[in-house]
Parts: structure tokens; C-alpha cells; sequence
């Protein structure tokens, strides 16, 4: 079969994990119309399992990834693990981040204003990607044949930061401005160790991506609550006079300070095969 390999691919192109606060986890559906069960007993899966644990927290879904091997006429030769004949071993290689911090604010469905930052106040005049204090990027991180154990990835977030401003009409926690139309001073504390997710393999070398568990946090003093402004707005949207959720650049999903534990990023996986060819 060896000699038929001439390029691997990862499947799937795009996966989704789900976030749950239950160290559990499961893997989620491989096959379309197909139900995957949770495990456990007592419960609504398809044999009876249940999302939750003992303690009633959400389990997490991880997604797995596997390796397919393509011939010269890009027809699949076979799945590659590590328990195929010709496969030596299986190293993955996964970089993921956060940038919801230091990314532009959300108006809509593929929409943005280039002049709208998040937390405009914190490395101004940059792109998204270069606000590295706003970043949450637990750098690139592998995992090969033989190990056993996770590889948990983790970063920080507001970094550097001590004092900034923040608009007096934002919403506080405990705390009313005397005068909204103001600036209001504020000052950030770090996000340290913040989990994005962690990476396992199965019986056979296959990826498994476990997703976090699904925690977010403010980091500003007085605290920014998180219903600005659209708790007062009328709906869908509000009025169109600049506050406008869908608009605003301080809207609530686009709140300043606060930092949450999803992410994306990208994988790519070495094989070495037991003639010595590197794919």
C-alpha cells in the first residue's frame, strides 16, 4: 500500500467541539444523521446515556481527526493510524487562539467596521492580530505516538495592562458614573492560565480535540456588566441612534474586559511511514 501513498489529508476539513464544565467528555457525530450517545445510563442519548455527569455539569464534545491517504489521481488509499501496517507513527501539531479581545467589533453576521476595535483603548491603531495583550495564544503545541498523557493548552490575556478608560455610559457593577457623557477610569488585572483546550489521542493515534470548559471572566475594575446596552434597548435591535447593538461598539458582544475560553485555530499531522517516507 505504501507505494500507492502520494498525499495525506485531515478529515474532517472543519470540526466543532462544544464546551462543558464536566471534566467528562465524548465524542461528538462522525456520521451525518447519526446520534452519538454520551455515555453513562439514565439519560436521553440513543442508548440511554446522558449529557451531564454525576454532579450535573455539561460534558464536553470532542471532536476527532483522522488521516487519509490519497493516490496520484487523489482517490483514497486508506485511513492511516497507527495500527496500519505501513504507518511508523502519527505526529499532530495544533496552534489555537482567542482573539475575540482584540478582534473588531461585531455588527452582524460577516460584518465589521475597520475603525471599531474591541477595547479601543488598549494598543490603538493596530491590526486584530497584532494586539498581542488582548490575545489569548498558548503557542503551538504537539502530540505524537506514545503519549498518554493530555496536552493541555493555556494562555493569558490582558496582559501589561494596568489603568485605562472606558465610556461612563457603559454599565458597571456596583458602581454609577456621576456623569456618563465621561470617560471612567478603570484598572485591569491579567488572565492567567486560561484553558483553550486539550489534545489527546485515541487507541489508534487519531487527534482528539477536548474543548474548554466554557468560563469567562471580566478583568476591569468596577466590573463591566455584561447586558450594555441591549437590555434597554427595544427590539429586535433598538433604535437606530448610534446604540444600536448591532452597531455599537461596546454592545454586549462586544463588551470591554471581558476575556471567555472558546477558540479556533489549525492542525496539521505528520506520518512517518516504515519505509522512512515523511507525508
Amino acid at each position: 500500500m505504501a507505494e500507492k501513498i502520494k498525499s495525506i489529508r485531515i478529515h474532517p476539513g472543519i470540526g466543532i467541539a462544544r464546551l462543558g464544565t464536566s471534566d467528562e467528555f465524548y465524542i461528538g457525530p462522525e456520521t451525518p444523521g447519526v446520534v452519538v450517545d454520551p455515555g453513562g445510563s439514565n439519560g436521553p442519548g440513543p442508548n440511554g446515556g446522558t449529557y451531564r455527569d454525576s454532579n450535573a455539569r455539561l460534558k464536553r464534545q470532542a471532536q476527532r481527526y483522522r488521516i487519509y491517504a490519497y493516490d496520484a489521481n487523489e482517490k483514497v488509499v486508506a485511513e492511516l493510524t497507527s495500527h496500519s501496517d505501513v504507518v511508523h507513527s502519527v505526529r499532530w501539531r495544533v496552534h489555537v487562539r482567542n482573539m475575540k479581545a482584540a478582534n473588531y467589533a461585531f455588527q452582524g453576521a460577516y460584518l465589521f467596521d475597520p475603525d471599531k476595535l474591541r477595547n479601543p483603548s488598549i494598543q490603538p491603531g493596530m491590526k486584530p492580530i497584532e494586539r498581542d495583550k488582548l490575545i489569548i495564544d498558548p503557542g503551538v503545541h504537539t502530540i505524537a505516538s506514545g503519549q498518554t498523557q493530555p496536552v493541555i493548552m493555556k494562555g493569558d490575556v490582558f496582559r501589561d495592562i494596568e489603568k485605562g478608560t472606558l465610556p461612563g455610559e457603559l454599565r458597571f457593577e456596583g458602581f454609577t458614573p456621576k456623569d456618563p457623557s465621561k470617560e471612567v477610569d478603570v484598572t485591569y488585572k491579567a488572565a492567567r492560565d486560561i484553558e483553550l483546550g486539550q489534545l489527546r489521542l485515541d487507541s489508534k493515534d487519531r487527534l482528539l480535540f477536548v474543548p474548554a470548559p466554557g468560563k469567562g471572566e471580566c478583568v476591569t475594575t468596577p466590573k463591566v456588566v455584561l447586558s450594555n446596552p441591549s437590555e434597554t434597548m427595544s427590539p429586535p435591535n433598538g433604535p437606530e441612534d448610534g446604540k444600536n447593538p448591532l452597531t455599537n461598539q461596546f454592545a454586549y458582544f462586544n463588551i470591554p474586559g471581558w476575556w471567555d475560553d472558546t477558540c479556533c485555530g489549525e492542525i496539521d499531522v505528520t506520518v512517518t511511514l516504515k519505509d522512512g517516507t515523511v507525508l
